[in-house]
């Protein structure tokens, strides 16, 4: 088993006390966060790298900005450190937004496990608990089933509620457009109300 650092050898007796830091020795497989090697002629092990730990990296930081600071002059420490304090004010920033990215992601996937859960039936007995008007319940209805559609190709319409786009559509063909447009209701498109026009008006 051969030990080497990214520069220059490691001699024997460092070889011994990492093995014994590390438990490589005993058979173990504990590693010295902090100790840098690289691990060569070992079939299982090969190319393994041991990762400096987090106290490490930071004193590492702490001794390159003192570089600086004391190199620098008063007006640029100031400005250095304003630097500094601006980019741990941006890491906090991303983590608290990425913190609440996943929360309403995962908000987000419940709410559309319950909406995939919710059966007509259940809706219907919701909308005759509230005393809902029919147009209401059809409203709702169709809101749920246009959000549970994988795609606009595959979503379908009850004849009520095509009769009822059918006549927004000859009443005010502007406000329909507006409404398809912004997406305010489920509308379908003009095309797919002409047809039922076209049909309807051939029977």
């Amino acid at each position: 088993m051969q030990w080497w650092t990214r520069r220059e050898q490691v001699s024997r007796h460092t070889i011994k006390n990492v093995l014994q830091l590390t438990g490589w020795e005993s058979g173990g497989t504990k590693i010295v966060p902090c100790f840098l090697v690289l691990l060569k002629s070992n079939a299982n092990h090969a190319n393994l790298w041991t990762t400096p730990c987090v106290f490490t990296r930071r004193g590492k930081e702490s001794v390159k900005q003192a570089q600086i600071c004391i190199m620098a002059s008063p007006t640029k420490k100031a400005k250095f450190e304003a630097l500094r304090k601006q980019r741990v004010a941006c890491y906090r920033s991303n983590l608290r937004l990425q913190k609440r990215k996943d929360a309403l992601t995962s908000e987000l996937r419940k709410c559309k496990e319950r909406l995939n859960d919710l059966k007509d039936s259940g809706l219907d007995d919701l909308a005759k608990k509230a005393e809902l008007p029919e147009v209401q319940t059809m409203l709702s209805t169709e809101c749920i089933a246009a959000a549970k559609a994988t795609s606009e190709q595959t979503r379908r319409y009850t004849d009520n509620w095509l009769l009822l786009c059918l006549l927004l559509q000859i009443r005010s063909p502007s406000a329909y457009q507006f409404l398809w447009d912004s997406h305010i209701l489920p509308l379908p498109c003009v095309k797919t109300v002409r047809k039922y026009y076209i049909s309807t008006a051939g029977m």
